[in-house]
């Protein structure tokens, strides 16, 4: 990886993160992951305000204050290129279908499959790049678009002061 991908890391039972840390120490420090924490979404909300620059958001969906649908659908009126994971108890399909109806990327079943949960963060940041390279290219189509604007009317100036400029002999 060449780039720390950020992971909000939404999640009210405090074991999730010493648990995660522990998991991916090894990327932690290699710097692959950099994982922030929120209890709640509400709190996840409120760090999203202040720093935008997330690649991941990973919640679960029972939640105190503000839970894990509530929290998809501020994401997808907010932060709507931010990929969801979500995290929950298998038995919790209703609410799984439900996530993945308001825009959640892929979802985790509680316990955790630390590997699964380690493909499914692949493929997340797999996705993650290939939105980033598209916006880049769109950003790279405006620009292209802009520089054919400028050189067409660069061509019309010049042409125009071809036109209308006086000619050697009308000078003299």
């Amino acid at each position: 990886m060449e780039r720390t991908t950020k992971i909000l890391v939404v999640e009210d039972e405090s074991d999730f993160q010493r648990l995660l840390n522990q998991r991916f120490r090894k990327e932690i420090r290699k710097s692959d992951y950099l994982f922030v924490f929120a209890g709640n979404g509400k709190q996840a909300l409120g760090i999203l305000r202040t720093d935008p620059n997330f690649d991941i958001v990973m919640s679960d969906i029972r939640m105190p204050e503000m839970n894990g649908l509530e929290l998809l659908e501020h994401l997808r009126a907010d932060h709507p290129r931010l990929i969801a994971i979500i995290i929950s108890a298998y038995s919790d399909l209703p609410n799984l279908r439900a996530a993945m109806n308001l825009g959640a990327y892929d979802f985790i079943t509680k316990p955790v499959n630390f590997p699964d949960l380690n493909l499914t963060l692949q493929k997340a940041i797999r996705e993650v790049e290939t939105v980033r390279q598209a916006a880049k290219s769109r950003e790279l189509q405006v620009l292209n678009d802009q520089l054919r604007q400028l050189d067409q009317m660069k061509s019309q100036f010049l042409t125009c002061l071809l036109y209308t400029s006086p000619s050697p002999r009308d000078r003299g």
